[in-house]
């Protein structure tokens, strides 16, 4: 039976290896550039596939993933902001922070001083990694970008959670948004985890999870709510909602 109506994607990576996705390759066919190749370009090209055989809402698109996927959803929401409505990475590291691990290839690379947390960068060093990702999209400084939420565990012993805020750092300042969250609430969703909110709008998320390893717990109630996937009638959240900064 079907309950909510929506048509779910699952990529698969090419990445025989390790199933990874290509966050790093900023050269000929870069997965960190609009439309120009690599991973993200091909997952944005099933979407957009779909929406056509399907008829789907244009403007209901979202992304989420775990790990090297919540890496490729920061990814897709930096470089693909005329595609998608919002985004949940779980476990990720900012977008551009693997760029140049192993040149311009896209796979089998691996980035020890992002994963570690070496890789720091201003908020605004950050933003202009996402802008530059699509050249024109947001020349007048304004252009709608996705909502995002992002989880991290304090105890991730892969991904650095260093990453939380580095990620954190970038999505405010793209938003709009202080990097002061205007409420914190505790045991939310589960207990030990910490739910932050920025900016009168609520357009940027982030839990941190106390004491969790890089085997973090999904929250789909939560990522559901987040894309108001259950709204079938009027006034859903879609593409450019929200949009003012503040």
């Amino acid at each position: 039976m079907i309950q909510h109506g929506f048509i779910v994607i699952y990529p698969d990576s090419p990445n025989a290896a390790d199933k990874c996705w290509d966050v790093s390759s900023s050269e000929n066919g870069s997965t960190l550039t609009h439309d120009s190749g690599g991973d993200s370009l091909g997952i944005a090209s099933m979407v957009r596939w779909t929406l056509a055989k399907y008829g789907g809402d244009r403007a209901r698109v979202f992304v989420t993933g775990v790990s090297s996927g919540a890496m490729m959803t920061n990814v897709l929401a930096g470089a693909y902001p005329d595609l998608f409505a919002a985004g949940a990475a779980f476990a990720g590291v900012p977008f551009g922070c693997f760029v140049g691990a192993g040149a311009g290839a896209g796979y089998g690379t691996w980035s020890d001083a992002c994963a570690t947390g070496q890789i720091t960068h201003s908020g605004a060093e950050w933003a202009a990694m996402v802008r530059a990702a699509y050249p024109g999209y947001d020349d007048d400084g304004d252009g709608w970008r996705p909502k995002m939420q992002v989880f991290h565990g304090t105890a991730d012993e892969v991904v650095s959670y260093v990453n939380f805020g580095e990620e954190v750092k970038q999505w405010t300042s793209v938003l709009g948004l202080g990097e002061t969250p205007v409420s914190a609430t505790a045991d939310t969703p589960v207990p030990g985890w910490t739910k932050y909110v920025y900016g009168s709008t609520g357009r940027f998320e982030a839990y941190s999870a106390a004491g969790v390893s890089h085997n973090i717990q999904n929250q789909e109630a939560v990522v559901m709510e987040w894309f108001d996937l259950a709204c079938t009638a009027g006034g859903c959240f879609k593409w450019g909602d929200g949009s003012s900064r503040s």
